[in-house]
């Protein structure tokens, strides 16, 4: 009986070290899940500091360009303002030459208007010399 007893005493207490080994176990792989899901808490919480950070310098750029734009649009408004009154001044400029020079080719046309009704004038009495008129007088 005594080996009996003895036996069990062993057996009582292998068990109890394997229930105190298992559970030491599981207290450990609950620890270590409870460390994997802060581990995994911290890397989402940095990467999501830096995709902040990323998108903060992002914005800034995006903002930076868009005043660009508008600073470019500006510019082109600008340009496109000062060749349309380039452009204006131009046609006025072409129109005053030809007015200036159709003025003057119209003064010269009379000028020789007059001139060849003269000359016709002058023909005419060499043709047909007036008798009451005295020739080299």
């Amino acid at each position: 009986m005594r080996k009996i007893v003895g036996n069990g005493i062993i057996l009582a207490v292998g068990i109890v070290f394997a229930a105190m080994l298992i559970a030491g176990c599981e207290e450990q792989n609950v620890s270590n899940a409870k460390s994997d899901i802060k581990k995994s808490r911290l890397e989402a919480f940095e990467k999501n500091t830096q995709l902040k950070k990323e998108l903060k310098q992002l914005n800034a750029k995006l903002e930076r360009r868009n005043r660009e734009i508008e600073k470019q649009k500006g510019l082109l408004d600008k340009c496109l303002q000062e060749k349309a009154a380039l452009e204006k001044n131009m046609e006025e400029g072409v129109d005053e030459q030809w007015n200036s020079i159709i003025t003057i080719i119209m003064d010269e046309n009379a000028k020789q208007r007059k001139e060849i009704d003269k000359l016709k004038k002058e023909i005419e009495e060499l043709k047909h010399p007036d008798p009451k008129r005295k020739v080299g007088g």
